[in-house]
């Protein structure tokens, strides 16, 4: 009998084996404080990622919640003054099986921006008379820069040359030279010297309250007087309260103090005289009697009764001393002091 050998086949079906990833990517970077990283993940076999930054107290923009691009790619501030770093977590997964490989630590150095700051001292200068003017640099090394080609600057040092530079306010740029490079403006002011130059004249006390007239491009400063006795409406202005000051003659100064330029001062004289009165002895006289006129305040007088013919005062006094005149269609005659003429 003839024996049936039965051979069964066994399939067996063995799966690889799922492979783990490694993270291959650059597991640091420095940047300039206020920019973005950009710290592309990579792993040896298909991957996703997860990560998550530890918080830095001397920066901002870092992600503490977990983050799944496949980009660190955080806006990170430094806030101190010196170099500071992130510390991120990175997880990679496999595509294929899901395998979690092993976390790398990624470090992010955050570089502060160089201290582009720098003044000028006084922000206003004169053109004339003054000294030119230099800046005080925080980080030296950088480039003076101006977009108004009339600033004559040396662009190493920032030495302003007023005699060459036109009257004008130009914003001055600084750009430092560092690693992290940085700018910052500065605005300066190059005025004329200042013209305080004017003038007064001679006002009544009852007059209309005079501002000073200015002369040579004169401006406005703050008035002062001497001595005592004249006010002013307004110091700023000049103008004159008239009702509130006494008669006399002062000397007026008009003083303009502007930074960086040297003091202007002008005097000038005004003339305040007091209202002229006249007064009579007697309003009504007999005929053939006399009436006594009598005038103050003034240095000349005028008289006149309007009349056509007949005996007027009408002349210029004397040391008060009025020449009486007789006016007829034909003639003048006139006496004063017991002297007549015609």
């Amino acid at each position: 009998m003839k024996k049936l050998l039965l051979f069964a086949t066994l399939a067996l079906s063995i799966n690889a084996v799922a492979q783990c990833p490694t993270m291959t990517s650059s597991n640091s970077e420095t940047i300039c404080s206020g920019t973005t990283a950009n710290n592309v993940l990579t792993a040896n076999v298909s991957s996703t990622f997860t990560w998550i930054a530890t918080d830095n107290a001397n920066t901002t923009g870092e992600s503490i919640t977990t983050q799944t691009t496949s980009t660190i790619n955080d806006a990170l501030t430094n806030n101190s003054g010196s170099t500071q770093t992130v510390t991120y977590t990175v997880t990679p997964t496999a595509t294929s099986g899901g395998c979690v490989g092993t976390a790398q630590i990624v470090t992010i150095t955050v570089v502060p921006l160089d201290d582009a700051s720098f003044s000028y001292s006084p922000s206003t200068v004169c053109k004339a008379g003054g000294t030119d003017p230099t800046p005080t640099i925080s980080t030296t090394g950088g480039t003076f820069t101006c977009s108004d080609a009339n600033l004559i600057i040396n662009s190493s040092t920032g030495v302003i040359t007023l005699s060459s530079t036109p009257v004008n306010t130009y914003t001055v740029t600084y750009t430092t030279a560092g690693q992290c490079a940085a700018s910052s403006n500065f605005v300066l002011n190059i005025l004329t010297v200042p013209v305080p130059d004017f003038t007064f004249g001679t006002y009544c006390l009852n007059a209309a309250n005079p501002s000073p007239s200015y002369i040579n491009g004169g401006t406005a400063g703050v008035f002062s007087e001497a001595p005592a006795g004249l006010n002013f409406v307004s110091t700023s202005t000049g103008q004159v309260d008239l009702t509130a000051s006494a008669p006399g003659t002062y000397t007026v100064s008009n003083t303009i103090n502007n930074a960086g330029c040297p003091l202007a001062i002008y005097n000038n004289t005004i003339t305040i005289n007091p209202v002229p009165t006249v007064t009579i002895n007697s309003e009504t006289i007999c005929a053939g009697s006399n009436a006594t006129l009598t005038a103050a305040g003034a240095t000349t007088y005028l008289w006149s009764n309007g009349a056509a013919a007949g005996w007027f005062i009408n002349c210029f006094s004397h040391n008060n001393n009025f020449l009486y005149c007789y006016r007829n269609f034909f003639s003048l005659f006139c006496c004063c002091c017991g002297n007549c003429y015609c």
